[in-house]
């Protein structure tokens, strides 16, 4: 600025900073005769101007004033559009905000309407229903069709039948192991563990209705004690104009709540993340995860171990690994397009071999099985973490090169150089 003229200071100076008002300055300029020297630029060094008399003179100076007068004015006219541009784009974000005024309390997304905002709360971070898996035992009797398995609604299913349902893994364990808060998490835990879909009966009635939630209000730190009274109090601040920018402190909920949560951020960071290049969204997808199978699992595996020597004194045991690995597997084909073995894999096979170590790793909460991972457990492109895998697609390449009979050793040997490369 300070190797500027007064010109260019004043042009480049924001508006707001002006001492007088652009229409008093137009009018000046215009009424004003302005100096050759001033305004002009310097005159060439030729005979023609210095050979010129007063009234030559004269006229150059009314020309350069004209022209000065018409630079000033395209300069007005572009910094009133410039700021014609900026307020433009001021009410259209106004516009955006007050259109999706209600803001989610646990992510960074916004709602136009009340019943948007409450179902994506209710459905993607904190459900306010619980599911308990076969409450009444393996078979219950239909109203219309009599004793019926609730896994697949077979009629007087034997224990032969109910084994295959792998029953025995929920009635054994009490009701908190087998409550799911998420209706997705029972379906997960349906396919994972009983081999079966979710069907309208009995699981129905496996549902409990939870309503009497206690939180506070971060923006003026009302305590309430039921769901609808903090929807319709969060409701009539956002109608207000409040933002997650003004919010304070947490959600004000008890701990037992706090482990019912879903894909959440604390409230008073929302507003920060909302403004990062890469903001959390309960709904958007990831935005990048790992090429393959073998990937993820050695990025979960080393995640794992470097928490675990964290908290531990002791080294970490060989069926630990297998059975976090079964955690990992387990967790990413719960949450898969596809049925969870329609890839083959022999990294599968071998990782979960142990089949006591699997089956114990199978019945665990999706809430634990999900909890506390580096990467989504998915793939992007692949209905399947073992999807094409590579390492299967290169031990079938190296069969196929093989004479037509291989020894046990032979593929066992081939099998370890993969692994080992």
């Amino acid at each position: 600025m300070e190797d500027m003229n007064p010109l260019q200071r004043w042009e480049n100076s924001p508006p707001q900073h002006e001492a007088a008002t652009v229409s008093d300055i137009s009018r000046a300029v215009a009424a004003s005769v302005a100096s050759p020297s001033a305004l002009a630029p310097a005159p060439p060094r030729t005979s023609e101007w210095s050979g010129r008399g007063s009234g030559s003179q004269l006229s150059a100076s009314s020309h350069a004033s004209h022209t000065s007068l018409e630079y000033l004015k395209r300069s007005i006219n572009r910094r009133r559009r410039g700021t014609t541009h900026r307020r433009q784009r001021g009410n259209w974000l106004n516009q955006f905000q007050a259109s999706s005024r209600y803001q989610c309390t646990f992510c960074t997304e916004s709602f136009k309407t009340k019943y948007d905002w409450e179902r994506h709360e209710k459905s993607l971070h904190l459900s306010l229903e619980a599911w308990v898996c076969s409450p009444k035992g393996s078979v219950e009797t239909h109203p219309d069709e009599g004793v019926l398995c609730v896994y697949c609604g077979e009629s007087n299913p034997d224990q032969g039948h109910l084994k295959k349902h792998n029953n025995a893994s929920c009635l054994e364990r009490p009701f908190e192991e087998r409550t799911f808060y998420r209706k997705d998490h029972l379906r997960q835990h349906l396919k994972l563990v009983h081999g079966a879909k979710y069907i309208k009966w009995p699981m129905e009635t496996w549902r409990t209705a939870i309503k009497d939630i206690r939180s506070r209000c971060g923006f003026c730190g009302l305590e309430m004690e039921s769901w609808s009274s903090r929807t319709g109090h969060l409701a009539s601040h956002f109608k207000d104009g409040r933002t997650m920018a003004d919010w304070t402190g947490d959600w004000g909920f008890e701990p037992s709540v706090i482990e019912m949560l879903d894909n959440a951020i604390p409230p008073y960071l929302i507003h920060y993340e909302k403004n990062s290049p890469l903001p959390f969204s309960a709904l958007a997808g990831p935005a990048d995860t790992p090429c393959s199978a073998y990937e993820l699992i050695k990025l979960e595996w080393e995640y794992y171990m470097r928490d675990y020597h964290n908290t531990h004194a002791e080294d970490l045991s060989d069926e630990k690994m297998r059975y976090e690995a079964c955690l990992i597997i387990f967790g990413a084909e719960a949450i898969s397009e596809d049925h969870p073995c329609s890839a083959p894999s022999w990294l599968r096979d071998l990782l979960m071999a142990n089949h006591d170590i699997a089956e114990q790793a199978r019945i665990q909460p999706m809430k634990q099985v999900t909890k506390s991972r580096m990467s989504p457990l998915k793939i992007n492109g692949k209905k399947n973490i073992f999807e094409g895998c590579e390492l299967e697609g290169s031990l079938c390449r190296r069969k196929r090169a093989m004479p037509s009979v291989v020894s046990k050793l032979l593929l066992q040997i081939r099998l370890g150089a993969l692994w080992n490369s």
